[in-house]
């Protein structure tokens, strides 16, 4: 059965019914077998960094979160983290759908892909920068907590040029798999097998 849920700030993609792993082991997922995953994206917070006017750049201010109890929003605060997690656990999701599919060159390159202009480079990289940050953070926070909560990355190169090698001649792509391989060999509890 397929349903749509709504969750600041995240959406949801798809929701089957489950199996529900542990909190320390990996998800094992076999043919046949409903899971629920839910997207999240993890850029909000006070300390983000807003890249020019684009629509898309989501500043959510205390004001909005205060009414529903969490005193502001920022994707790497531990209570945040684990209140979602509990909300996404009441709700029957088994793995968030972690969205780092943007910024992929700014983030991972040598930077001369993002823009032209050095300050147009310098701000990609601190926004991009903070979203790394905020995954490492959630990474962190969901291996410490007891909740049985996933983590499936959604990676990718909107920009073409997360394909071209950088200076040191690995691409940005290759460098953004490497950084979700080291974080689930640090925590393998996280991870969804099928």
């Amino acid at each position: 059965m397929l349903r749509f849920l709504t969750l600041a700030p995240a959406f949801v993609l798809l929701l089957l019914y489950p199996n529900v792993g542990r909190p320390d082991e990996p998800l094992q997922v076999n043919a046949g077998d409903n899971i629920v995953l839910m997207g999240y994206e993890p850029w909000f917070g006070p300390k983000g960094v807003y890249y020019g006017n684009a629509p898309h750049q989501p500043k959510l201010k205390s004001a909005n979160t205060t009414a529903i109890g969490l005193k502001g929003y920022d994707s790497a605060d531990e209570k945040i983290i684990f209140q979602h997690a509990a909300w996404l656990k009441e709700a029957g999701v088994h793995a968030i759908l972690l969205d780092h599919s943007n910024g992929t060159a700014c983030t991972f390159g040598d930077g001369r892909f993002c823009s032209e202009k050095p300050e147009e480079v310098a701000a990609g990289k601190a926004h991009f920068g903070k979203i790394k940050d905020n995954i490492t953070a959630i990474f962190k926070r969901l291996a410490a907590g007891s909740v049985p909560l996933k983590i499936v990355p959604l990676l990718g190169g909107g920009e073409p040029t997360a394909l071209e090698p950088n200076a040191d001649g690995i691409t940005s792509l290759e460098k953004q798999i490497n950084f979700y391989l080291d974080l689930f060999a640090k925590h393998p509890g996280l991870s969804v097998q099928y």
